[in-house]
């Protein structure tokens, strides 16, 4: 493990030395055009979200320099949308994305998907307004682990913040046109997140994994978003 992070961060310092500058200067232009799938697909046009706002930020300022945030323009809008939606419900919350995709979408190791700009990935929100903890030492908050009922060293999930995000990014996706296909969350705490308030909104209107994926997902939840693809 320790041998991986190490090759990680040469990787992403590798990558923000080599192509930082178009990062900082090109969104590539919009209107995007999705090929494919989540799984086995690619993207043109694709965008990324600003690194911080009012009430969110980039999981790492490096790893968006080096390109792995960029996704279809209506995913990025539909995220931006939401956080100003959750703006003045939830004002002790700082939301956290984590990683999209390649601007030219396919594969973008370690994940399966996140290949054609319709995959993002939010980092868990906590109590007290806390956010997940991201250096390079917990691969930018993706080590950070929670036990059964949310609590881990980092602190304890908020799950009610997570379910007002969930129904304003589903508001605003569905507004532009689209929906969200499904979100990976660990199994072991959706109870607790469809306990909370708004909770219950989420169970029958959004797709959820029933059972455990190849990756916990306890310090972030997946969303796969459905936008018309070629």
């Amino acid at each position: 493990m320790r041998r991986y992070r190490v090759g990680y961060i040469v990787a992403v310092a590798a990558l923000v030395l080599l192509f930082g500058p178009i990062a900082v200067s090109d969104h590539f232009g919009g209107d995007s055009v999705c090929y494919g799938k989540t799984s086995a697909g690619r993207i043109e046009g694709a965008v990324r979200p600003p690194l911080s706002g009012e009430n969110y930020r980039s999981y790492c300022d490096l790893c968006a320099l080096a390109l792995r945030t960029y996704g279809h323009d209506d995913a990025i809008g539909a995220v931006l949308d939401a956080y100003g939606a959750v703006a003045d419900a939830r004002p002790e919350n700082t939301f956290i994305y984590g990683e999209i995709g390649f601007p030219w979408g396919g594969r973008m190791r370690p994940h399966r998907t996140h290949q054609n700009g319709l995959s993002v990935d939010f980092m868990a929100p906590l109590t007290d307004g806390r956010i997940l903890p991201s250096s390079p030492f917990n691969r930018y908050g993706y080590d950070v682990e929670f036990d059964q009922s949310g609590v881990g060293p980092a602190g304890v999930i908020d799950f009610d913040a997570i379910a007002a995000h969930l129904n304003a990014l589903d508001a605003a996706a569905r507004e532009r046109g689209g929906r969200i296909a499904r979100v990976f969350f660990a199994p072991d705490l959706q109870d607790d997140l469809f306990a909370a308030e708004g909770g219950a909104a989420l169970r029958g209107r959004i797709a959820f994994n029933d059972t455990q994926s190849w990756v916990r997902h306890d310090d972030h939840y997946h969303v796969d978003f459905d936008f018309p693809c070629r």
